[in-house]
């Protein structure tokens, strides 16, 4: 960054992005009720070129 202004304007900006995505998330708690599925195998049967 060239200034200390636009060091603290990026500050800014990422603390207002960081409180916004903690207030979805807040609302999203709790929105999955119950879960199916086999996740560990899920996770082994996944190749890394699905990525």
């Amino acid at each position: 960054m060239k200034t200390k202004k636009a060091v603290v304007e990026e500050a800014l900006r990422r603390l207002v992005m960081l409180s916004r995505q903690a207030k979805v998330l807040k609302e999203l708690k709790g929105s999955v009720k119950e879960w199916e599925g086999d996740l560990k195998g899920m996770r082994k049967d996944r190749s890394i070129s699905e990525w």
